[in-house]
């Protein structure tokens, strides 16, 4: 008997360690990004923003459940996470506030999804902002002269 009841607490040990566990992101929509690796933050629109790793690039594309109009024109942004992990998450309790905003509540974060060059582009051209930064084209002044520069 008491072998049977100490088999049963192993058991509910081990299925309560497994649930505690973090799983990793199944769904492309719920991406997770460590709150310390986030460099900045910019807005798109009242549902959607751009997060920035620390070197700047644009690294991740956040929807929000509802419109929070007060975040296009706000100079700070709060991040709310509920499960106090240090990642943000998307499909998850974590939301996004506006400190001093006048009557908005936390708009949680629907979906959160890793960006490549071609995402990227895709948001440049759809909220015609620049994201990335421009990138220099070296010139070189001896291949650039004309002949009639040459004599």
């Amino acid at each position: 008997m008491r072998s049977s009841i100490l088999w049963v607490a192993m058991l509910a040990c081990c299925a309560t360690a497994h649930a505690a566990s973090p799983q990793t992101p199944s769904t492309p929509g719920d991406a997770c990004v460590a709150l310390n690796q986030v460099g900045g933050f910019r807005t798109l629109d009242s549902r959607t923003a751009v997060l920035f790793s620390i070197g700047g690039k644009p690294s991740y594309v956040l929807t929000l459940a509802m419109p929070l109009h007060e975040l296009e024109h706000a100079l700070s942004y709060a991040f709310v996470h509920h499960d106090g992990d240090g990642r943000l998450c998307g499909r998850s309790q974590d939301a996004i506030a506006v400190p001093g905003a006048v009557a908005a509540l936390p708009a949680r974060i629907l979906s959160m999804k890793r960006l490549d060059e071609a995402g990227i582009r895709a948001l440049e051209e759809q909220y015609d902002v620049r994201l990335t930064k421009k990138r220099r084209t070296r010139v070189n002044p001896a291949a650039s002269a004309t002949p009639a520069d040459a004599i």
